[in-house]
């Protein structure tokens, strides 16, 4: 995976995942791109982070319970 110090204007930056199975997610996309999934953060709801080399990449959320998917 190549790293890039600027993006061109209007490029993607930055992807969530919203999965049923995150621990599956974590380890396709380790496989896939080879990031490593860390752990969910409880404090912000189970959300968890990718990285590559270090560098946040992107991120994941499963299950919210009660909590409603936003209708927009």
């Amino acid at each position: 995976m190549r790293t890039r110090e600027t993006a061109p204007v209007g490029s993607p930056c930055w992807t969530d995942l919203w999965t049923s199975d995150v621990e599956g997610s974590g380890n396709f996309y380790g496989a896939l791109f080879g990031w490593q999934a860390l752990a969910p953060n409880p404090e912000f709801g189970g959300y968890l982070m990718f990285t590559h080399n270090g560098v946040p990449v992107a991120g994941a959320m499963g299950d919210m319970g009660d909590m409603p998917a936003n209708d927009a």
